[in-house]
């Protein structure tokens, strides 16, 4: 084994040993699965945070991991149990994958215990904060690539699950209510899903989700800059916006939508 694989073992190991010795029922209790199925500047570290402040869900931030198995699942409660301090409540664990080399299998999307939530946000508020994103951060390389890519892997993927929603970005901010009652009757949910939330561990760390102010706030903030500096073409414009609308059609078409 060389010295890489050596220390990705050991610090699986750490995270299994505190786990055991912190909270155990976090490995062997009964739990069902939200995974939110979106892309990157699409509202959903807010939706993460959100659903992840009820007290039936826990998980609120990027895992960066594969489901292939029931084998994936057991490792993301490990990693779920990390980031809330070992303080795992609810019936609920929850992940949100925006990458398409984080893939979930059609075994782990057909489980009746698996819920997914889609999510797409409209093209030019999308490409103009990817932009900012790859300017201050050097990712994505191609904004327009990306998010074309991603659509596609989302909506190949809406075919599949067995319990599945969707709901366009936009919505959580100017339709809160409504939707987060949506969201709770698809969830069966016993309490009401709060429009304000806690804030966690990584919460604004780099790696784990949306890294600005407005994710601290503990509640949904309307105004936001809109990255007006940046300039989309309109070629490129028209190729996302065609991605979005096909995406966002078959995605109501195969799924419950709000």
């Amino acid at each position: 084994m060389n010295t890489k694989n050596a220390q990705v073992v050991f610090k699986w190991i750490y995270r299994l040993t505190n786990v055991v010795i912190r909270n155990p029922s976090a490995l062997t209790g009964r739990y069902k699965y939200i995974f939110i199925l979106s892309h990157m500047r699409g509202y959903t570290s807010l939706l993460s945070h959100i659903l992840g402040g009820h007290p039936e869900i826990s998980g609120y931030f990027e895992l960066h991991q594969r489901y292939r198995g029931s084998f994936d699942l057991f490792l993301m409660r490990i990693r779920v149990a990390n980031g809330m301090n070992y303080q795992v409540r609810g019936s609920y664990l929850l992940d949100k994958v925006l990458h398409s080399k984080w893939f979930l299998s059609p075994k782990i999307l057909q489980r009746e215990d698996v819920f997914t939530i889609f999510t797409i946000r409209k093209p030019e508020g999308s490409l103009k904060s990817l932009m900012y994103m790859r300017e201050k951060l050097g990712f994505p390389k191609d904004s327009l690539e990306y998010y074309i890519e991603r659509l596609d892997s989302l909506k190949d993927m809406s075919h599949i699950p067995y319990n599945r929603l969707y709901l366009d970005g936009e919505s959580l901010v100017d339709n809160t209510n409504p939707v987060l009652e949506s969201l709770r009757s698809f969830l069966q949910l016993g309490e009401n899903i709060s429009a304000s939330y806690s804030t966690f561990k990584f919460t604004g760390e780099g790696g784990f989700g949306d890294r600005s102010e407005f994710i601290k706030q503990g509640k949904i903030v309307k105004d936001r800059d809109a990255h007006s500096e940046f300039h989309i073409s309109p070629d490129v414009l028209q190729k996302a916006t065609e991605a979005y609308d096909e995406t966002r059609h078959v995605l109501i078409e195969n799924c419950l939508s709000i």
